[in-house]
């Protein structure tokens, strides 16, 4: 499917992942994103046959990648892999969906391995640690430059209200840099943002307007810690496209414990 241009983005959003082989096309007067993710909501829920399908039809983990990105606040980013795991050809419907927010990129983290999102009760947040707010999701080889490309495009859309080092660019994957898989992400670059390997506690580009840098982590040093469970599926504060629908994976990806409490607050 064609990215979805900016002004589209700001239509409301709803889900309808029913039928993935549709034409993208709008044929009853809805933006095309909305025809895509329409009826997102209580069909889903304790249902095998709503419009998400049937975990029997997720492709077999054991053949993908974890890998993780970040640009910008997390609830936004999460919003659009969603999107893209559902309308893409992944297809994937109710527990297929692998999109997780979460934190990664620092040094440092509390006690009991924890990173949380806010220092209530003391806790060891995510942002004083230097880490930064990240989706991190399952794909396969074959989906990982498509995947890449909806990130860059989110890259360079990042709002100068968000160049703060917690909402820095960065991708998360084993052997980072090195990895045999990196040719597959670089090709989808075709900006050429400037690429730097992640040793960690990076501030990234915070002047307004300065050029982008993307921290490239090697995920066995730095990985993935997830957020609570109240982070994820969340309505971004400043896009308001998101709609109830999208919000009901939250129960669902809860209960198979997809998401699952990261012991803060």
């Amino acid at each position: 499917m064609a990215w979805i241009s900016p002004n589209a983005r700001q239509q409301p959003v709803s889900a309808r992942l029913s039928d993935p082989a549709a034409s993208t096309q709008p044929s009853n007067g809805l933006p095309m994103r909305r025809q895509v993710l329409q009826g997102l909501g209580g069909a889903l829920v304790g249902v095998s046959s709503s419009v998400f399908g049937s975990a029997a039809e997720a492709k077999d983990t054991d053949t993908e990648i974890s890998i993780y990105f970040g640009t910008g606040n997390f609830w936004h980013l999460q919003h659009e892999f969603v999107y893209k795991e559902g309308s893409s050809s992944l297809s994937r419907r109710q527990s297929d969906i692998t999109s997780v927010n979460g934190f990664a990129g620092g040094t440092k983290v509390g006690d009991l391995d924890r990173l949380c999102y806010s220092n209530f009760l003391n806790s060891p947040q995510y942002s004083k640690l230097m880490h930064g707010e990240v989706t991190q999701l399952l794909l396969p080889k074959d989906s990982l430059t498509e995947f890449a490309t909806l990130f860059f495009q989110e890259v360079s859309q990042r709002k100068n209200i968000e160049r703060s080092s917690e909402f820095r660019p960065q991708i998360g994957l084993r052997k980072g840099l090195k990895s045999e898989l990196w040719p597959l992400i670089a090709a989808a670059n075709v900006n050429g943002t400037k690429i730097e390997k992640g040793e960690g506690d990076e501030t990234g580009s915070t002047a307004p307007d300065s050029p982008e840098i993307v921290y490239v982590y090697d995920s066995r040093f730095f990985p993935f810690r997830p957020a609570e469970t109240y982070n994820q599926f969340k309505q971004d504060p400043i896009d308001k496209s998101f709609d109830a629908d999208y919000k009901t994976l939250n129960p669902i990806l809860k209960g198979i414990g997809t998401i699952a409490s990261n012991g803060c607050p």
